[in-house]
């Protein structure tokens, strides 16, 4: 339990001094920003049910996949994040008529007030720890319409490896640790895909569509 804590404010105080831009947000690999976006992009647009309603940017930071990724496929993008600084670089990059609500508040506390398409969890799960996760992602459940999905990406450890990165307090998680998160919580995966063409030197990316 202390292990966790220290986690989180570790990763708390990482984000709170990030610089608000693409490169900061993204940990200094700003240089992965165009791969990522177009290997979401071509996921989602591979759910053929998928609703374009609303969408809901889970800590978005300075708003990037709100921008590239979520804002060009549905008709409204709310934006949640707890990083008061990174909110209002947000707020001035998302000046278009497609951003419906601003929330500054964490994942761990949010209650949902609409229902969503998509509810997008971009490279922000490896700050959770596996509770909060979880008790996430089983309240986001709720909050999907009868068409909608949970869509989660971010890096996965090789087998059954365990990665905790003392730096930003993040962790790196092997696919069958996201699958016990995702079973406890309710849900089931009905599509997962790697992200393809990934610097060699990083670990695997991985996206996972839930309901």
């Amino acid at each position: 339990m202390k292990v966790t804590v220290k986690l989180a404010e570790q990763s708390r105080r990482y984000w709170t001094e990030a610089p608000p831009t693409i490169d900061g947000v993204l940990g200094g690999l700003g240089h992965v920003h165009e791969l990522d976006v177009r290997g979401s992009m071509e996921f989602l647009e591979s759910l053929k049910f998928l609703g374009r309603d609303r969408a809901l940017d889970c800590g978005a930071g300075i708003g990037r996949i709100s921008k590239h990724l979520l804002c060009p496929l549905f008709r409204t993008t709310d934006v949640l994040e707890p990083s008061q600084h990174l909110l209002e670089r947000a707020k001035v990059e998302l000046r278009t008529s497609s951003v419906g609500e601003f929330f500054n508040e964490p994942m761990e506390r949010t209650v949902f007030r609409h229902s969503y398409d998509v509810i997008a969890i971009q490279w922000v799960a490896a700050y959770l720890s596996d509770r909060d996760l979880g008790s996430f992602l089983a309240r986001a459940k709720g909050a999907l319409n009868a068409k909608g999905v949970i869509f989660l990406k971010d890096n996965v450890a090789a087998g059954s490896g365990h990665v905790v990165h003392d730096e930003d307090g993040s962790q790196t998680r092997s696919d069958d640790h996201y699958a016990d998160i995702f079973a406890h919580a309710g849900l089931k995966c009905v599509r997962k895909r790697l992200q393809r063409q990934w610097p060699s030197d990083l670990f695997k990316a991985k996206m996972y569509a839930l309901r």
